[in-house]
């Protein structure tokens, strides 16, 4: 949307409004990120995949309070040189402030959707064909998100340095326009469809996991796969959401209000790496739980019974935690049966840890 179309009052409401819901969100997202950090740090031994995660949500912890620090400079320090009488000066530090927070956007976005990324390949079975195109869309958002700063940042320039007694706007200045237009679109729509098509991967391959199992150990074993489908989707339908709002308001039809949902988006998709590794963290999905099968490869599943805590509470004897695992092999299944086929024959092996 061109500044020309709105007021500068209207965009500073805007701003407020803004910065007041994402306020909210990195309030929630401290929290989640220290609670984040106590599993990963002290719960837990310290592994490789831990630390990477750790870094994956600091990175974006880091991010989100630089944005948000810039959210609160755009309100109160504009404001403040609005008020003095510099309308000018208050217009070109706002230019020079959103410029930065575009900048930052495409980062948190590949941090969000990268972890999303590599869940959906972890739970697949670590197949490569299965996330070429997230991947594929993933690099043409970040492309749109880095183009349109390009695009702001040449406008800018442009409109620093013209002359005062310029009074329409060079060519140059509206093509930069327009591919800014068409940059917020891309970025947004490529976005929003890596996050469905991850969405929709993950939760679809979690359920049909739970249907063999539920027929075969029962309705009680698959109630954390079901909640992990659950939590996956819900997040993943609020950040959905809110791309698609802010692809309408700030694509095809620019309005003030889609600056609300760009911050929205923002600030959804800093919290959503701490969200998800709260959850992995937490043994809500099937990676620790389930190792799927692909092709003719066997499907392990461990299943743990009684705690030791849970014993020496009742017995006051400490006991070996014993594992039993089951490993299944396929049968043949004509294609009209459709889903997975059930187990032939099992073989239990009994271990101790």
């Amino acid at each position: 949307m061109r500044q020309a179309d709105v007021s500068f009052a209207t965009l500073q409401k805007v701003n407020c409004i803004s910065l007041w819901l994402g306020s909210m969100i990195y309030g929630c997202h401290v929290v989640v990120f220290a609670a984040c950090v106590y599993i990963l740090g002290f719960r837990h031994p310290p592994t490789a995949i831990h630390n990477r995660l750790l870094c994956v949500n600091f990175a974006a912890f880091l991010f989100s309070t630089a944005q948000m620090m810039l959210a609160f400079l755009v309100v109160f320090l504009v404001l403040s040189l609005n008020q003095g009488r510099s309308p000018l000066i208050a217009i070109d530090t706002y230019n020079i402030l959103n410029c930065i927070i575009d900048a930052l956007n495409p980062i948190t976005n590949i941090i969000a959707d990268s972890l999303l990324i590599w869940r959906c390949y972890i739970i697949w079975g670590r197949r490569l064909s299965i996330i070429m195109l997230p991947i594929l869309l993933l690099i043409i958002g970040t492309v749109c998100g880095y183009i349109l700063v390009y695009a702001e940042v040449k406008a800018f320039l442009i409109r620093l340095h013209a002359p005062t007694t310029e009074l329409s706007p060079p060519p140059m200045y509206m093509h930069l326009e327009n591919l800014t237009q068409y940059m917020i679109v891309g970025y947004y729509a490529s976005t929003f469809a890596t996050n469905i098509l991850m969405s929709a991967l993950i939760a679809y391959r979690i359920l049909a996991a739970t249907c063999d199992l539920r027929s075969f150990f029962g309705k009680s074993h698959v109630v954390k796969y079901v909640r992990a489908a659950s939590i996956i989707i819900e997040t993943g339908a609020i950040y959905s959401l809110c791309l698609l709002f802010a692809f309408i308001l700030r694509g095809p039809l620019p309005l003030p209000a889609g600056w609300i949902f760009s911050t929205l988006v923002t600030m959804c998709a800093s919290i959503f790496p701490a969200l998800l590794t709260l959850l992995v963290s937490l043994n809500g999905t099937t990676q620790q739980h389930s190792r799927m099968w692909s092709g003719d490869n066997a499907l392990t599943l461990p299943i743990d019974f009684a705690t030791p805590q849970a014993t020496i509470a009742r017995t006051g004897i400490e006991l070996a935690d014993h594992q039993i695992e089951l490993q299944f092999s396929r049968v043949p299944h004509s294609a009209s049966n459709g889903g997975l086929c059930l187990p032939r024959d099992s073989s239990v092996k009994e271990s101790k840890p």
